[in-house]
């Protein structure tokens, strides 16, 4: 045995029980609260009963240390329901609700007092460990006997309880009533000294150390009036969070973010139900505490055949920091799918794939496990702005999340864009589907609709290209000839875009050097009234446009490229016929200005002219140093050097 023990009391009966001697020795113990299996036989000439006493652990309750209950052998094990209610008046569910498990391992070996697994089913920290003990709850009408047969072990726990978080009567709704109403700038105050505390680059812990890291007190904790400390304090690592103060108590913090990641959950079947909690207990808490941007994205099945786009990003100084690869709900076995996704991710950083370690698991339907997550989440905050600062040019806007003043969010990744609309916008955007259907038949040079996705109001699109005008001369005729070549396919099924400015032309995101079009959300038929165009700048589209009497064409979007040229910000060269041709194309009278086709034509032939004079001003230029280079020769020759060799 483990430990002294002092005799408390013992009872002999020699009396024979279905022919044998039953001893029984009770014990208790003077440095632990485990107590020993005890059977009182009580015997006379009608009755044979046993009283067994049993040893219970709370799930989840690291404030709680095992109990002991006597319960009648012969009774079902409702009874014993009945016995730990009463042993603990704080469990306020009916008897239906509470779950009794065997505590036995896979190896059918009781749990013992000693066991390091004990501490992790009291803090509900292993994940996989607790599924696999919990996934047959014992059956409620067998008998004690029947499920107890075989108990004889001391030192051992023999039942787990999970008592629903939402049914226990310390649930954080009991705690509303004693928070202050308003926040007289304590969690700003907070918040900035935490911010302060941020693991600067030269300090960040190595991998081996992060798991420890995750799990230290922070820094600064965060106040919080003294009864709700109270209540946390039945939580593992909460004083860890918190600190007790009735005069400065962090309560946007609390409203914002504290209730949101520790409150009571409800079990689902789909992963949707899930993604709440998820953001509430990650999501939530990161954009809270940093100035990063998260959005959420699911595409596990790409058109375009590039990489499942990850569930969830936070974005940081244009950096994805952090990436979440969610699964719905699946049989908990540490072998199912839902612990092997983490090591399928395949996790990469510039194109390079990249080592990934586990730390640890989070059962987020319990509370205490989500009081220990909202801690590892406040310190890996504390990494990440240093992460985010050592990350190399390459690695930056990977990913990248955009609002836009009308409303529009856009998530960019590495081969795709992702519009979302509000409810009255998606509509508008959604007719736009017939243009891309346009686009696919006349391989216009422009981006595709991969998905429209009318439930979530969002709208796919590949590829993803690079906001960046021509550097040169030369690159500004690849610009406008790919502009053009979209255009010709456009115009030719009487598409007109009406919104081509630098900023919906994009240069492709690879080596090579080329423009496309983008953001079809204009586009009409040609002819359209001025009415259709009222939301447009005067400044950067054509003038007809916004003229009542009379319908614009495809003709504005010639305009439009003159525009670009005009806007091309190219210096340091004579544009010369350039500037002419983008009078040409800005005329103010439509039927004027030349069609696609033939604005192509002219295009390719100045960038013909203009690499022929490229490579006749190269050809001189080198003329020009050899005659250079023989003239400081003959200038460094002596006169008879000079008659030998002109003999």
């Amino acid at each position: 045995m483990v430990g002294s023990y002092n005799a408390q009391q013992i009872l002999r009966f020699p009396q024979k029980l279905e022919g044998s001697i039953a001893w029984n020795f009770q014990f208790t113990s003077t440095t632990t609260k485990y107590c020993s299996i005890n059977l009182l036989v009580v015997q006379d000439e009608s009755i044979k009963t046993m009283v067994t006493t049993l040893t219970c652990l709370l799930l989840g309750s690291p404030s709680e240390e095992p109990f002991c209950i006597q319960v009648d052998d012969q009774r079902i094990v409702d009874s014993v329901k009945d016995a730990i209610k009463a042993e603990n008046p704080d469990i306020k569910c009916p008897n239906r609700k509470l779950k009794l498990y065997v505590a036995k391992k896979n190896d059918g070996a009781w749990i013992n007092s000693s066991d390091p697994l004990l501490r992790k089913l009291k803090t509900g920290m292993d994940l996989a460990e607790i599924g696999l003990l919990t996934r047959d709850p014992i059956d409620t009408l067998a008998s004690v006997r029947e499920i107890f047969s075989e108990v004889s072990e001391t030192h051992v726990i023999h039942i787990l309880i999970k008592v629903p978080d939402s049914e226990n009567s310390h649930s954080t709704a009991a705690t509303l009533s004693v928070m202050p109403v308003f926040d007289e700038g304590w969690t700003y105050r907070w918040k900035e000294a935490f911010n302060k505390e941020r693991v600067l680059p030269e300090a960040l812990p190595p991998v081996a150390d992060l798991e420890s890291f995750f799990e230290g007190d922070l820094p600064v904790k965060i106040g919080v009036p003294e009864s709700f400390y109270r209540w946390s304090q039945r939580f593992y690592c909460s004083e860890r969070i918190f600190k007790p103060t009735n005069l400065e108590p962090c309560v946007t913090f609390l409203n914002e973010v504290g209730y949101r990641a520790i409150r009571s959950v409800t079990d689902g079947d789909t992963k949707a139900t899930y993604i709440s909690y998820w953001d509430d207990s990650i999501r939530n808490v990161l954009e809270f505490v940093l100035s990063g941007k998260s959005s959420r994205y699911t595409i596990e099945a790409p058109l375009d055949g590039g990489p499942a786009t990850p569930d969830f990003v936070f974005v940081l100084d244009s950096v994805c920091v952090v990436r979440g690869e969610e699964e719905g709900p699946k049989p908990l076995v540490a072998e199912s799918p839902r612990f092997r996704k983490f090591d399928q991710v395949p996790w990469r950083h510039d194109s390079t794939q990249i080592r990934a370690h586990r730390l640890n698991s989070y059962n987020i339907l319990h509370t205490c496990p989500r009081v220990h997550l909202l801690l590892a989440v406040l310190n890996m905050s504390r990494l990440l702005q240093s992460i985010a600062s050592l990350c190399p040019a390459t690695g930056k806007d990977e990913y990248r999340v955009l609002s836009r003043s009308n409303g529009v969010e856009i998530f960019l990744e590495p081969t795709r864009v992702t519009k979302t609309f509000l409810p009255h916008k998606f509509f508008a955007a959604s007719e736009q589907e017939v243009v891309y259907h346009v686009l696919d038949r006349k391989t216009v040079n422009s981006n595709r609709l991969l998905r429209s996705d009318h439930d979530k109001r969002r709208m796919i699109f590949a590829p993803r290209g690079i906001a960046t005008k021509p550097a040169n001369l030369k690159e500004l005729f690849i610009a406008i000839c790919g502009v053009l070549w979209g255009l010709r396919g456009l115009h030719a099924a009487s598409w007109m875009h009406r919104d081509i400015r630098w900023s919906n032309v994009m240069k492709r995101n690879n080596e090579s050097t080329s423009w496309f079009l983008i953001d079809f959300m204009d586009a009409l038929l040609s002819p359209a009234d001025s009415s259709s165009g009222a939301h447009l700048r005067r400044e950067n589209h054509a003038p007809d446009i916004f003229d009542p009497n009379r319908n614009h064409t495809t003709a504005v979007d010639v305009w439009s490229v003159g525009y670009l040229i005009e806007t091309s910000d190219v210096q340091g060269v004579d544009l010369g016929k350039i500037t002419a041709f983008k009078d040409e194309l800005m005329h103010s009278d439509p039927s004027r200005r030349p069609t696609a086709e033939a604005a192509l034509q002219r295009i390719m032939e100045l960038e013909k002219e203009y690499l022929q004079e490229i490579k006749t001003k190269k050809k001189e230029t080198e003329q020009n140093t050899i005659a250079q280079k023989r003239a400081a020769e003959d200038s460094d020759t002596s006169p008879s050097s000079k008659e030998q060799r002109t003999a």
